[in-house]
């Protein structure tokens, strides 16, 4: 038995395991938008955590020199750590159209990025692409606007792009996490 799996790129078939009944286990991840903190309520408070990996010898170098010189972007955080990326290789679809196949490298960073431990020093965490341009005084001033209740896990939206794409509002040159998304990700990244 197979069912069909549809993205935007391609329809493929999807092998169902034998003898599963249809019984769904684990219930849905499905996202859901946080409300704004009462008056007089907790919120998460605004200090950031900013990192950026950048790849030696590449163009991004030369972003990350003058964002430090400048004091910009990930420098202009509470906190901020750099590190290094390697080059991805790529991965073909059945459409002949070609993608970067860079999960390791995301890992790799990722898993830096909590070995580090600076995420637990801040109220959110911000993973900036060099060539992105980020401003730190514009986020926190966002965030405060938000008024997140304490202790929750979010991740804030960054775009509002087509949601045909299959981005749900998310790409990833500037991705902004509360610390507790991060200790979720670490608690049960394995």
């Amino acid at each position: 038995t197979q069912t069909k799996k549809k993205s935007t790129w391609a329809s493929v078939n999807i092998p169902i395991p034998a003898g599963w009944d249809g019984t769904i286990v684990g219930g849905g991840r499905n996202e859901y938008q946080i409300q704004p903190a009462a008056e007089g309520a907790k919120v998460i408070g605004t200090s950031l955590y900013c990192f950026m990996a950048f790849l030696p010898d590449s163009y991004e170098v030369g972003l990350n020199d003058v964002a430090k010189q400048n004091k910009a972007s990930i420098y202009a955080c509470d906190s901020y750590d750099v590190f290094h990326s390697w080059k991805s290789a790529k991965a073909g679809w059945d459409t002949g159209e070609a993608t970067l196949s860079n999960t390791d490298v995301f890992i790799n960073v990722w898993d830096n990025m909590l070995n580090s431990g600076k995420f637990l020093t801040a109220d959110w965490t911000v993973k900036v692409d060099a060539d992105a341009v980020l401003l730190p005084d514009r986020l926190k001033s966002h965030i405060a606007g938000l008024r997140p209740p304490a202790g929750m896990p979010i991740y804030l939206k960054n775009n509002a792009m087509d949601p045909g794409l299959g981005n749900n509002g998310f790409l990833g040159a500037i991705e902004v996490f509360s610390k507790q998304a991060v200790e979720i990700y670490r608690d049960n990244k394995e």
